[in-house]
């Protein structure tokens, strides 16, 4: 954040630790420093409760192809 090289935030965890106010302050600062912010979340609900928020494929343009065979696998 104080450097002009971009970067890219994950907060992560659980219910009830404040990452909606973390992500806020964290835009709220880049934003002071009339850099670009770019608030994104994987699902509506996240996006919903950030300034500006969207879901990385709306912002970005992703496109969704699903048929009947997708699928994802996630691990942590």
């Amino acid at each position: 954040m104080y450097n002009d090289e971009g970067g890219v935030f994950y907060v992560d965890g659980p219910g009830g630790t404040g990452k909606p106010y973390l992500y806020k302050a964290l835009l709220a600062m880049i934003r002071r420093q009339d850099k670009i912010a770019v608030a994104t979340a994987t699902c509506g609900v996240a996006a919903l409760i950030m300034s500006g928020g969207r879901t990385a494929h709306s912002r970005f343009k992703i496109p969704l192809n699903i048929d009947d065979g997708a699928y994802f696998s996630f691990t942590k």
